[in-house]
Protein backbone atom coordinates (compact mmCIF):
# COMPACT_ATOMS: atom_id res chain seq x y z
CA UNK A 1 0.00 0.00 0.00
CA UNK A 2 1.49 3.43 -0.76
CA UNK A 3 0.34 7.20 0.05
CA UNK A 4 1.93 10.11 -1.19
CA UNK A 5 3.91 12.69 1.39
CA UNK A 6 3.99 16.13 1.30
CA UNK A 7 5.97 16.49 -1.45
CA UNK A 8 4.04 14.59 -3.76
CA UNK A 9 6.19 11.92 -3.35
CA UNK A 10 5.56 8.03 -3.14
CA UNK A 11 6.15 6.67 0.29
CA UNK A 12 5.61 3.26 1.02
CA UNK A 13 3.42 2.43 4.57
CA UNK A 14 3.20 -1.09 5.69
CA UNK A 15 -0.20 -3.08 5.76
CA UNK A 16 0.47 -3.86 9.02
CA UNK A 17 -0.08 -0.27 10.55
CA UNK A 18 -3.19 -0.07 8.57
CA UNK A 19 -4.12 -3.47 10.12
CA UNK A 20 -3.58 -2.65 13.60
CA UNK A 21 -5.55 1.36 13.07
CA UNK A 22 -8.55 -1.25 12.05
CA UNK A 23 -8.77 -3.39 14.88
CA UNK A 24 -8.36 -0.86 17.38
CA UNK A 25 -11.38 1.25 15.71
CA UNK A 26 -13.23 -2.14 16.14
CA UNK A 27 -12.54 -2.61 19.41
CA UNK A 28 -13.27 1.08 20.49
CA UNK A 29 -17.06 0.69 18.25
CA UNK A 30 -17.37 -2.66 20.53
CA UNK A 31 -16.69 -1.01 23.64
CA UNK A 32 -18.90 2.43 22.86
CA UNK A 33 -22.15 -0.30 21.94
CA UNK A 34 -21.31 -2.54 24.76
CA UNK A 35 -21.51 0.93 27.19
CA UNK A 36 -24.65 1.96 25.49
CA UNK A 37 -26.42 -1.37 25.83
CA UNK A 38 -24.99 -1.45 29.49
CA UNK A 39 -26.62 2.58 30.02
CA UNK A 40 -29.97 1.52 28.07
CA UNK A 41 -30.42 -2.00 30.53
CA UNK A 42 -30.16 0.25 33.56
CA UNK A 43 -32.36 2.45 32.42
CA UNK A 44 -34.85 0.21 31.16
CA UNK A 45 -34.55 -1.58 34.64
CA UNK A 46 -35.32 1.54 36.79
CA UNK A 47 -38.29 2.39 34.61
CA UNK A 48 -39.54 -1.23 35.28
CA UNK A 49 -38.49 -0.78 38.87
CA UNK A 50 -40.56 2.72 39.23
CA UNK A 51 -43.54 2.02 36.86
CA UNK A 52 -46.88 0.94 38.66
CA UNK A 53 -48.00 -2.29 37.43
CA UNK A 54 -51.34 -2.53 39.75
CA UNK A 55 -52.76 0.56 41.49
CA UNK A 56 -55.14 0.58 44.43
CA UNK A 57 -57.83 2.67 45.69
CA UNK A 58 -57.91 2.42 49.71
CA UNK A 59 -60.04 3.75 52.19
CA UNK A 60 -57.83 6.94 54.29
CA UNK A 61 -58.41 4.94 57.21
CA UNK A 62 -56.75 2.00 55.90
CA UNK A 63 -53.47 3.37 55.16
CA UNK A 64 -51.09 2.16 57.88
CA UNK A 65 -51.94 -1.12 57.48
CA UNK A 66 -51.98 -1.23 53.54
CA UNK A 67 -48.92 0.46 53.13
CA UNK A 68 -47.21 -2.30 55.38
CA UNK A 69 -49.16 -4.81 53.77
CA UNK A 70 -48.01 -3.31 50.13
CA UNK A 71 -43.98 -3.58 51.54
CA UNK A 72 -44.48 -6.89 52.64
CA UNK A 73 -45.93 -7.97 49.38
CA UNK A 74 -43.50 -6.25 46.85
CA UNK A 75 -40.21 -7.49 49.08
CA UNK A 76 -41.45 -10.79 47.65
CA UNK A 77 -42.84 -10.18 43.96
CA UNK A 78 -41.63 -8.03 41.24
CA UNK A 79 -44.23 -5.50 41.22
CA UNK A 80 -45.01 -2.01 41.98
CA UNK A 81 -47.89 -0.73 43.80
CA UNK A 82 -49.36 2.67 43.57
CA UNK A 83 -51.93 3.71 46.02
CA UNK A 84 -54.90 6.78 45.43
CA UNK A 85 -56.37 7.19 49.47
CA UNK A 86 -59.29 8.77 50.12
CA UNK A 87 -62.92 8.53 51.40
CA UNK A 88 -64.59 5.33 50.68
CA UNK A 89 -67.43 7.00 48.76
CA UNK A 90 -64.81 9.41 47.14
CA UNK A 91 -63.05 6.46 45.53
CA UNK A 92 -66.01 5.08 44.54
CA UNK A 93 -67.56 7.98 43.09
CA UNK A 94 -63.78 8.29 40.92
CA UNK A 95 -64.15 4.78 40.37
CA UNK A 96 -67.99 5.29 38.76
CA UNK A 97 -66.63 8.22 36.74
CA UNK A 98 -63.05 6.72 35.38
CA UNK A 99 -62.07 5.45 31.90
CA UNK A 100 -60.19 2.53 32.02
CA UNK A 101 -58.11 4.10 29.53
CA UNK A 102 -56.78 6.13 32.16
CA UNK A 103 -53.35 6.26 33.90
CA UNK A 104 -54.63 6.26 37.09
CA UNK A 105 -57.17 3.75 36.49
CA UNK A 106 -57.45 1.20 39.94
CA UNK A 107 -57.02 -2.34 39.55
CA UNK A 108 -57.94 -2.98 43.07
CA UNK A 109 -60.79 -1.28 45.27
CA UNK A 110 -60.43 -1.17 48.96
CA UNK A 111 -63.47 0.29 50.89
CA UNK A 112 -63.51 0.88 54.42
CA UNK A 113 -67.22 -0.87 54.55
CA UNK A 114 -68.83 -3.52 52.19
CA UNK A 115 -72.32 -0.85 51.52
CA UNK A 116 -69.71 0.76 48.77
CA UNK A 117 -68.56 -2.64 47.69
CA UNK A 118 -71.86 -4.12 47.38
CA UNK A 119 -73.02 -1.10 45.79
CA UNK A 120 -69.74 -1.36 42.75
CA UNK A 121 -70.79 -5.21 42.83
CA UNK A 122 -74.37 -4.60 41.74
CA UNK A 123 -73.33 -2.38 38.89
CA UNK A 124 -70.49 -4.32 37.28
CA UNK A 125 -67.41 -2.37 38.62
CA UNK A 126 -65.70 -4.91 41.18
CA UNK A 127 -65.57 -8.72 41.49
CA UNK A 128 -64.25 -10.95 43.69
CA UNK A 129 -64.99 -9.33 46.60
CA UNK A 130 -63.92 -10.50 49.53
CA UNK A 131 -64.59 -9.51 53.86
CA UNK A 132 -61.01 -9.19 54.69
CA UNK A 133 -61.41 -7.24 58.24
CA UNK A 134 -63.86 -5.85 61.05
CA UNK A 135 -64.16 -2.33 62.79
CA UNK A 136 -66.73 -0.52 64.57
CA UNK A 137 -68.23 2.73 65.07
CA UNK A 138 -67.56 4.50 68.70
CA UNK A 139 -67.40 7.52 70.29
CA UNK A 140 -64.09 8.62 71.17
CA UNK A 141 -62.26 11.20 73.34
CA UNK A 142 -59.70 13.02 74.47
CA UNK A 143 -58.13 13.17 77.37
CA UNK A 144 -59.30 16.03 78.65
CA UNK A 145 -63.23 15.12 78.69
CA UNK A 146 -63.98 12.93 81.63
CA UNK A 147 -67.15 10.75 80.46
CA UNK A 148 -70.13 9.67 82.03
CA UNK A 149 -71.43 8.91 79.01
CA UNK A 150 -73.01 5.88 78.42
CA UNK A 151 -75.70 6.74 76.24
CA UNK A 152 -76.47 8.81 72.73
CA UNK A 153 -78.51 10.77 74.67
CA UNK A 154 -75.63 11.44 77.15
CA UNK A 155 -73.92 12.91 74.25
CA UNK A 156 -76.87 15.01 72.64
CA UNK A 157 -77.29 16.70 76.20
CA UNK A 158 -74.02 17.40 77.51
CA UNK A 159 -71.51 20.68 76.82
CA UNK A 160 -68.93 18.03 74.97
CA UNK A 161 -67.89 19.25 71.28
CA UNK A 162 -68.35 16.69 69.36
CA UNK A 163 -67.69 15.66 65.23
CA UNK A 164 -67.90 12.82 62.94
CA UNK A 165 -67.17 12.13 59.27
CA UNK A 166 -69.10 12.57 56.47
CA UNK A 167 -71.01 10.07 55.25
CA UNK A 168 -69.10 9.47 51.79
CA UNK A 169 -66.72 8.15 54.68
CA UNK A 170 -66.97 4.28 55.73
CA UNK A 171 -67.62 5.51 59.80
CA UNK A 172 -69.93 8.14 58.27
CA UNK A 173 -71.60 6.28 56.02
CA UNK A 174 -72.21 3.32 58.65
CA UNK A 175 -73.53 5.95 61.59
CA UNK A 176 -75.78 7.27 59.59
CA UNK A 177 -77.32 3.99 58.17
CA UNK A 178 -77.53 2.95 62.01
CA UNK A 179 -78.81 5.76 63.39
CA UNK A 180 -81.65 6.87 60.51
CA UNK A 181 -82.87 3.24 61.06
CA UNK A 182 -83.69 4.24 64.59
CA UNK A 183 -84.60 7.94 64.35
CA UNK A 184 -81.83 9.73 65.76
CA UNK A 185 -79.57 10.88 62.67
CA UNK A 186 -81.00 14.07 62.02
CA UNK A 187 -80.60 14.79 65.87
CA UNK A 188 -76.86 14.08 65.97
CA UNK A 189 -76.46 16.30 62.84
CA UNK A 190 -78.10 19.06 64.76
CA UNK A 191 -76.36 18.73 67.95
CA UNK A 192 -72.62 18.23 66.42
CA UNK A 193 -69.79 20.83 66.24
CA UNK A 194 -68.17 19.59 62.94
CA UNK A 195 -68.26 17.37 60.20
CA UNK A 196 -64.96 15.93 58.50
CA UNK A 197 -64.63 14.40 55.41
CA UNK A 198 -62.78 11.52 56.60
CA UNK A 199 -61.77 8.97 59.76
CA UNK A 200 -58.59 10.25 60.06
CA UNK A 201 -59.47 13.61 60.56
CA UNK A 202 -62.00 13.33 63.20
CA UNK A 203 -59.19 11.57 64.92
CA UNK A 204 -56.80 14.10 64.38
CA UNK A 205 -58.80 16.67 65.67
CA UNK A 206 -59.87 15.12 69.05
CA UNK A 207 -56.41 14.51 69.65
CA UNK A 208 -54.80 17.95 68.42
CA UNK A 209 -57.63 20.19 68.57
CA UNK A 210 -59.09 22.17 71.35
CA UNK A 211 -62.08 22.79 69.51
CA UNK A 212 -63.19 18.74 69.39
CA UNK A 213 -63.28 16.99 72.17
CA UNK A 214 -64.92 13.56 71.36
CA UNK A 215 -65.72 12.02 67.79
CA UNK A 216 -67.51 8.99 65.93
CA UNK A 217 -65.02 6.91 64.49
CA UNK A 218 -63.89 3.26 63.81
CA UNK A 219 -62.62 1.66 67.11
CA UNK A 220 -59.01 1.14 65.14
CA UNK A 221 -58.75 4.12 64.27
CA UNK A 222 -59.11 5.52 67.51
CA UNK A 223 -56.61 3.04 68.88
CA UNK A 224 -54.35 4.32 66.69
CA UNK A 225 -54.49 7.43 67.89
CA UNK A 226 -54.13 6.43 71.34
CA UNK A 227 -57.69 8.13 71.98
CA UNK A 228 -60.52 6.93 74.66
CA UNK A 229 -63.62 5.22 73.31
CA UNK A 230 -66.49 3.78 74.93
CA UNK A 231 -68.94 1.37 72.54
CA UNK A 232 -72.52 3.10 73.07
CA UNK A 233 -75.49 0.54 72.96
CA UNK A 234 -77.16 2.79 69.94
CA UNK A 235 -74.34 1.65 67.33
CA UNK A 236 -74.30 -2.04 68.43
CA UNK A 237 -74.36 -2.69 64.45
CA UNK A 238 -72.59 0.14 63.66
CA UNK A 239 -69.75 -2.74 62.28
CA UNK A 240 -67.71 -2.17 59.17
CA UNK A 241 -66.58 -4.97 56.95
CA UNK A 242 -63.48 -4.10 55.26
CA UNK A 243 -63.90 -5.62 51.51
CA UNK A 244 -61.21 -6.28 49.18
CA UNK A 245 -61.96 -6.12 45.13
CA UNK A 246 -60.64 -6.81 41.92
CA UNK A 247 -61.65 -3.96 39.54
CA UNK A 248 -63.73 -5.19 36.33
CA UNK A 249 -61.81 -2.96 33.76
CA UNK A 250 -58.68 -3.94 35.13
CA UNK A 251 -55.94 -3.26 32.95
CA UNK A 252 -53.49 -5.47 34.92
CA UNK A 253 -55.86 -8.97 36.49
CA UNK A 254 -53.79 -11.65 36.79
CA UNK A 255 -51.13 -9.42 38.86
CA UNK A 256 -54.32 -7.66 40.48
CA UNK A 257 -56.26 -10.82 41.31
CA UNK A 258 -52.76 -12.38 43.16
CA UNK A 259 -52.93 -9.08 45.12
CA UNK A 260 -56.34 -9.46 46.15
CA UNK A 261 -56.07 -12.96 47.20
CA UNK A 262 -52.46 -11.91 49.28
CA UNK A 263 -54.63 -10.20 51.01
CA UNK A 264 -57.34 -12.22 51.61
CA UNK A 265 -56.11 -15.42 51.86
CA UNK A 266 -52.43 -14.76 53.61
CA UNK A 267 -51.65 -15.16 57.23
CA UNK A 268 -49.06 -12.45 57.07
CA UNK A 269 -51.56 -10.32 55.77
CA UNK A 270 -54.36 -11.24 58.78
CA UNK A 271 -51.74 -10.58 61.01
CA UNK A 272 -50.67 -7.40 59.69
CA UNK A 273 -54.36 -6.26 59.89
CA UNK A 274 -54.62 -7.61 63.64
CA UNK A 275 -51.33 -5.57 64.25
CA UNK A 276 -53.08 -2.83 63.83
CA UNK A 277 -56.45 -3.60 65.83
CA UNK A 278 -58.78 -4.98 63.13
CA UNK A 279 -60.05 -8.48 64.09
CA UNK A 280 -60.04 -10.54 60.97
CA UNK A 281 -62.86 -12.80 62.34
CA UNK A 282 -65.17 -12.22 59.63
CA UNK A 283 -68.01 -14.59 59.58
Amino acid sequence: MKEVNKDGELMNVPCRHYLRLLIASVILVAVFLSLIHRLTAEKNSEEKKSGEAIHLFCAASLRNVIEEIKESYQANNDIAIGITYGSSGQLETSLRMSDSTMASFPDVYIPADNLFSKRTDTIGLTRNTMVIARQRVVLAFDKTVVSKVVSLDDVLNSDIRFAFCHPAAGAGSKLKLVLSDIGRWKDLGDACDAVFPTVTEVANAIKNSSGIQAGFIWDTTARQFQLDYIELPELEEAVGMVTVSLVAGSRNKEPALSFVNYIAYDTRSAEYFENHFFSTRVN
